[in-house]
């Protein structure tokens, strides 16, 4: 009962509908006419609500920078739960679709102050592991790439020196479609 109960929370409050994956070579652009980002939580408010949530969890919220950006932006995770079971939530690896970002947010602020038997039981069920920011340089362009011009690759990895930048680089946008950067090489 108790884990049907679990599942069935984590289902309708953490998943969305899932879709059939696209080709690796798919058509993948930034939205036309640059979209406005106001009213998205931008990279200074998120660390600022991530301490926020943190603070007022009474210790079931833990945050932590995990790495760095291209640009030297912190990347944050937010753990919360103590269940044997693991769920890591990744948003905005597209730092244009910002909808994700909103969402992990007021999951970690209901699980981390939420006195409900329900969240406890997601708290007691699950760890829960949330990076809602994934690509925090290209979520400051509102765009779908990082900022990493290929003249910095290069400089950065000078093996690259004479090769031609991979598929999920851009060059109109100068900068790499980080979700398309798992190689099975």
């Amino acid at each position: 009962m108790l884990s049907t109960t679990v599942a069935t929370m984590c289902a309708v409050t953490l998943f969305a509908p899932s879709s059939a994956a696209e080709n690796g070579n798919a058509n993948c652009e930034n939205l036309p006419g640059n979209p406005s980002a106001s009213g998205w939580t931008n990279y200074e408010e998120l660390g600022k609500q991530l301490a926020q949530i943190e603070a007022t969890s009474q210790g079931r919220v833990d945050v932590d920078v995990i790495g760095q950006s291209q640009r030297g932006r912190d990347i944050y995770a937010a753990r919360v739960g103590t269940g044997d079971r693991v769920l890591l939530i990744t948003s905005e690896i597209h730092g244009n679709e910002k909808t994700g970002t909103e969402a992990v947010l007021q999951m970690l602020k209901t699980l981390g102050s939420s006195g409900s038997p329900q969240a406890q039981l997601i708290r007691d069920n699950l760890t829960i592991v949330a990076v809602p920011k994934f690509n925090p340089d290209a979520a400051e362009l509102n765009r779908r790439q990082n900022d990493f011009p290929w003249s910095e690759a290069v400089e950065k990895f000078p093996q690259l020196a004479g090769t031609n930048p991979p598929y999920y680089y851009s060059n109109g946008a100068q900068g790499f479609d980080v979700n398309r950067d798992f190689s099975a090489d």
